[in-house]
């Protein structure tokens, strides 16, 4: 909504491609954060307890993991 809401504000300051091209990477940024966080979820069974972290852990590795 506020990207809508702001979008004639950047046009009116940056110009139409460099607006369009900030929609398109943020479309793309956002694309592939639900990706990874689907991957995430659908990553196996949690089989101990844990939680969130031990999907994390399993995911993205202990040394990674550990950080979070």
């Amino acid at each position: 909504m506020i990207l809508f809401i702001r979008f004639s504000w950047c046009v009116g300051t940056v110009g139409l491609l460099p607006s369009l091209g900030a929609v398109v990477l943020s479309g793309v940024c956002q694309m592939l954060s639900a990706s990874s966080l689907c991957a995430v979820a659908t990553n196996g069974l949690v089989t101990r307890s844990g939680g969130a972290y031990v999907m994390l852990v399993k995911s993205i590795g202990a040394a990674a993991g550990g950080a979070v």
